[in-house]
């Protein structure tokens, strides 16, 4: 890094000052020596299949904040600003509090605003500055009414808790996976057929893929459920 830097010094006319930022790439250095670390490579795998296990919880909740900021850029874009005349004689907290950053002035900042309130369950300051655009008897009040409380309904409460929830079903399998020794029957062939070829002087680079890993997870996580379910049924004795 460091000698490409200094090629781009003398003969592109880089400027010095960009050297030092570009030094501090060095530091992904440290990435190569935290593969070595065994609970580096644990936390790494963990996090991956837990996210390959999660990717179509992840897509929905994606979609929902998507379809409701598209929504709202139209019910409220370019209408929250200090000097709105609607706001005139209102002391709102969103102002006071430097919350225009939260915003609905286009689609990036809509999405922005609706993942935070997502994942903060409510934004008081943002509902309460929308709520005053219109008067109480206006049909746009209740319909700004209605779209805060549906997207509190659909986002946080269902969408972002099924995530929740999934996501601590797929850590809880994910440990359970690595701390149990014993690999299954597929496991058992391909370290075989690994081995086999080691002393052929060959290399056998597989891996386990996205969705097959994540069918794994869905069949150990609903068997379990299916176990409990069978456990709590009462089977009756044959007459």
């Amino acid at each position: 890094v460091l000698g490409a830097a200094g090629m781009s010094v003398m003969f592109l006319s880089l400027n010095k000052g960009i050297l030092r930022y570009l030094n501090m790439i060095r530091l992904l250095r440290l990435l190569k020596g935290l593969n070595n670390v065994e609970s580096f490579q644990r936390i790494c795998t963990t996090i991956w299949r837990m996210l390959t296990a999660s990717r179509d919880v992840l897509v929905m909740n994606f979609l929902v904040v998507y379809v409701w900021s598209t929504a709202a850029v139209q019910l409220y874009g370019g209408e929250l600003w200090q000097d709105n005349p609607k706001f005139a004689g209102k002391d709102m907290a969103y102002f006071s509090s430097n919350y225009e950053v939260f915003n609905f002035n286009d689609v990036p900042m809509s999405f922005v605003t609706l993942f935070f309130f997502t994942i903060s369950s409510w934004l008081d300051p943002v509902v309460e500055v929308c709520s005053v655009l219109h008067a109480t008897n206006d049909f746009k009040y209740l319909l700004s009414l209605s779209f805060m409380m549906s997207f509190y309904v659909v986002s946080p409460l269902l969408a972002f808790n099924v995530f929740t929830a999934f996501s601590i079903d797929v850590f809880c399998k994910v440990e359970e996976a690595q701390e149990d020794g014993d690999p299954d029957e597929v496991t058992q062939n391909l370290n075989k057929a690994r081995g086999e070829l080691a002393r052929a002087g060959l290399v056998l680079h597989i891996g386990l893929t996205a969705e097959l890993n994540k069918s794994k997870m869905y069949r150990s996580i609903f068997d379990d459920e299916a176990n409990k379910q069978a456990e709590e049924i009462e089977i009756p004795p044959p007459k």
